[in-house]
């Protein structure tokens, strides 16, 4: 499967110094590698252009038409907001990396759900592409949970070195605290087992 990055986006990765192609190499190693059978490729663009996708849409899945694979698109506008700015970007790319993980988990789920059933309901499209995004988001929010904890240390210390409040901050670490315990709880059964 090959990663596809749009002209404008690779100028802006560049000038960002970010290796967006790597972080989706990185998140796609949770995958199973069968789930990406017949999967062309996952193409980077700036927004979304198809009529039928919402604006504000992360990314979206193209099934097989007309002898042309399957394809993901990815929004990188959307997805990574701070784009503007290099010096919030950094600060922020862990977090915003969340995203991107969630999107490509999201959209492989409606993948793997066509490549296994036929003609589904949206509703029960969107709800199993969820269920399949969460089955491997646990694995990889709690691999990555040391990450996540440091960026919200530098994002708490940038706040008191400018005399800023914290309730956000303390806010978004709640709502992580209680995102990473519900993944590693769901994870721990695996775990036991794997003693």
């Amino acid at each position: 499967m090959r990663i596809e990055i749009v002209d404008s986006i690779e100028l802006k990765v560049k000038k960002l110094d970010f290796n967006l192609a790597d972080s989706i190499e990185k998140i796609l190693q949770y995958v199973p590698k069968e789930h990406m059978f017949r999967l062309s490729c996952i193409l980077v663009a700036d927004l979304p252009v198809h009529k039928s996708i919402p604006v504000g849409s992360q990314g979206a899945y193209f099934g097989e038409r007309n002898k042309k694979g399957a394809h993901i698109e990815l929004y990188f506008e959307n997805i990574f907001p701070n784009s503007e700015d290099p010096d919030k970007f950094r600060e922020m790319l862990v977090m915003l990396q969340l995203s991107l993980a969630t999107t490509i988990f999201h959209e492989i789920g409606h993948h793997v759900q066509s490549i296994r059933t036929h003609g589904v309901a949206q509703k029960r499209s969107e709800e199993y592409a969820d269920h399949y995004r969460d089955s491997l988001w646990n694995k990889f929010l709690c691999d990555n949970a040391q990450a996540i904890n440091d960026c919200f240390q530098h994002l708490e210390d940038i706040a008191l070195s400018k005399g800023l409040r914290l309730d956000v901050i303390n806010r978004m670490r709640s709502g992580w605290t209680r995102d990473w315990e519900k993944a590693r709880m769901s994870l721990e059964p695996s775990l036991m087992g794997s003693r």
